[in-house]
């Protein structure tokens, strides 16, 4: 079985899409957001777990 790779005809992938924007099929942004939970926030779900984008 042989694979294929198929190049897009669309636009350059960007490195980081908003939440809820969908990238190209098979692509993997350099950064993503993330729910994040930091040692120094620490305490109610309110105001531990912040957006952040990470790589």
């Amino acid at each position: 079985m042989s694979a294929v790779a198929m190049k897009s005809s669309g636009p350059n992938p960007k490195s980081l899409y908003e939440l809820g924007e969908i990238p190209p099929l098979g692509h993997v942004p350099e950064k993503m957001y993330a729910w994040a939970i930091r040692k120094e926030r620490h305490g109610p779900p309110e105001s531990s777990m912040q957006i952040e984008v990470v790589m």
